[in-house]
């Protein structure tokens, strides 16, 4: 699964540091309406299905992605 968004995205020194449990890369001094475990949460729930998720700018568009083996082969419940 894809999301994709146009906004100004991430400066490259935080990228790298966004699936950090707590990380907020806007250092806003107002109450954050978050407190940063979204993408730490979602990244290691996909690992431990043998997947993962991902982050990078490809041209003016921000692209996170989620990528899950097939079941192929599993019984159906």
């Amino acid at each position: 699964m894809t999301v994709t968004d146009d906004g100004a995205g991430l400066r490259v020194d935080n990228a790298a540091r966004i699936f950090e449990p707590y990380y907020r890369a806007s250092r806003e001094t107002v109450q954050p309406g978050s407190v940063g475990l979204g993408l730490a949460v979602s990244r290691k729930l996909a690992n431990l299905m043998a997947g993962d998720v991902t982050y990078q700018r490809v041209g003016e568009e921000t692209v996170f992605e989620l990528s899950l083996p097939n079941a192929v082969g599993r019984d159906a419940r």
